[in-house]
């Protein structure tokens, strides 16, 4: 996989093209990004060299020999931290035939795994190296925080800008949170990433336990659209996914379409994956402020259907379907 003129930081593209998610990663990945100083492979880093004891012989004196004294014996001094780097072995071919892979075989596991790498069990080296054989990095390069235990990289997948953000402990990877966006050719991520798409989620996984609508209530650069997201939780196999796109203005309801094919249908995916036994709920690897949070709807507050409604919709029908919100709604805080 060659380089671009159009790689950018994958938050960089998503922030000049969507209203609703320019702060999406808040501020938890802004500051890693912006020191980069202290990113390093997780579980690569070398230790320091621990000073070795110097034997010291004892001199028994002999009645007839005077003790000689000993010269003051050297400490050796703690060598340098060794950082080793894990470097990718694969040509840009190899990893983007890597990549489709994964994207249509998802590593060979379910969520919450993601292309093989499972949240609470697979070690942080291994899924680095995983990731960094898709080109993860290349540009940005990844690492571990060693003070915060997370890492983050780049990378380009088909003509989409991606990345990919963990959270290691004690060298186990606790969550991913991987995201891409095509604004210019949507068709390509719907095509690269159709694995994930609305319609194949919810049949595989069947009914979520949670459904939100993120709607923006400012126009995306046609006053006609506004900027939406489809939400699903599967709170007990530890995972969230995002469907964001452009639903139309038709005078008083907004239409969103994320199963459509081209303009209009998905053009920017997140997925969130955690252990299904973590602590914390999923909703907690958003990074959304308050600000925000103000603008996600539960679906059936918005237009009116429940998370087995929408699961019957899109996976019954062709996968075309679109729901309406109200406009009156897109300006209101959820009750």
């Amino acid at each position: 996989m060659t380089s671009h003129p159009r790689r950018t930081r994958w938050y960089q593209t998503h922030t000049k093209h969507s209203s609703v998610n320019r702060q999406w990663m808040g501020s938890r990945l802004a500051l890693l990004l912006l020191a980069p100083a202290l990113m390093v492979i997780g579980a690569g880093c070398g230790s320091k060299a621990t000073p070795s004891a110097t034997r010291v012989p004892r001199v028994v004196p002999s009645p007839t020999v005077e003790p000689t004294a000993l010269p003051p014996t050297a400490v050796p001094s703690p060598a340098p931290t060794q950082v080793r780097t894990l470097v990718p072995t694969l040509s840009a071919r190899e990893r983007e035939a890597r990549l489709r892979e994964l994207l249509k075989t998802n590593g060979g596991c379910a969520l919450p795994c993601l292309w093989g790498i499972a949240p609470g069990t697979t070690s942080s080296e291994l899924a680095w190296k995983t990731l960094l054989e898709i080109g993860a990095g290349e540009h940005f390069p990844p690492g571990e925080d060693p003070t915060t235990g997370e890492g983050t990289g780049s990378f380009f997948a088909g003509s989409a800008d991606a990345g990919v953000h963990t959270v290691e402990r004690d060298g186990i990877v606790r969550s991913i949170d991987l995201y891409a966006a095509d604004y210019q050719n949507p068709f390509s991520l719907q095509s690269d990433w159709s694995a994930y798409s609305l319609s194949a989620i919810l049949s595989m996984y069947g009914v979520p336990s949670r459904v939100f609508l993120e709607a923006a209530v400012e126009p995306a650069v046609d006053p006609n659209t506004r900027r939406y997201a489809v939400w699903l939780y599967y709170d007990h196999l530890g995972f969230a996914i995002r469907y964001g796109g452009s639903a139309t203005v038709l005078e008083d309801v907004v239409r969103i379409c994320p199963g459509w094919a081209g303009p209009g249908g998905m053009d920017t995916i997140r997925l969130l994956v955690q252990a299904a036994d973590a602590a914390t709920p999923v909703e907690a690897l958003t990074g959304y402020t308050e600000n925000q949070l103000a603008y996600v709807w539960p679906l059936e507050y918005a237009v009116g259907l429940t998370a087995e409604d929408l699961h019957a919709l899109f996976t019954e029908g062709d996968g075309l379907e679109c729901v309406e919100m109200p406009m009156a709604a897109s300006g209101e805080t959820p009750g």
